[in-house]
């Protein structure tokens, strides 16, 4: 069993180190679902093996050595869950400002926009909302 989780914790480790690389290098090819489909299928058959070992014993964690291939395995998958998730959360960040600075564009464009005045005398500016669609098939 420890060998199995070890294997898949490396195997993890490896496809997070593969997506950070791609994700610091400034591309984000279209291979994109390929990774995020076999980070689930590991993250799954990882989250089955961790299931049915604290079912089986649940104090199996604390009786894992320090300093052993479990342990570095462990560490490893950490930094790398760690890296990858800052990584990708700067990512979407990112796409979402762009999807936000696109839709206001198009907004000015198209001219979307009301002006009422108010009881005051004061001239309230109103966006409607802009016309943008997505093409999921890119």
């Amino acid at each position: 069993m420890s060998e199995q989780l070890t294997g898949l914790m490396h195997s993890l480790s490896d496809l997070m180190d593969e997506e950070s690389a791609l994700l610091t290098g400034g591309s984000w090819p279209p291979a994109n679902e390929a990774l995020a489909g076999a980070k689930n299928r590991l993250t799954g058959a990882l989250e089955a093996i961790l299931a049915e070992q604290d079912r089986t014993s649940p104090d199996w964690l604390a009786a894992v050595p320090a300093a052993g291939p479990l342990a570095e395995a462990i560490a490893r998958l950490r930094e790398c869950a760690i890296t990858n998730a800052t990584l990708l959360s700067r990512q979407i960040d990112l796409s979402q400002e762009l999807l936000h600075e696109i839709a206001r564009e198009a907004g000015r464009i198209s001219g979307n926009r009301q002006q009422t005045y108010q009881r005051g005398g004061q001239l309230q500016r109103r966006d409607g909302p802009a016309p943008v669609t997505l093409d999921t098939s890119l």
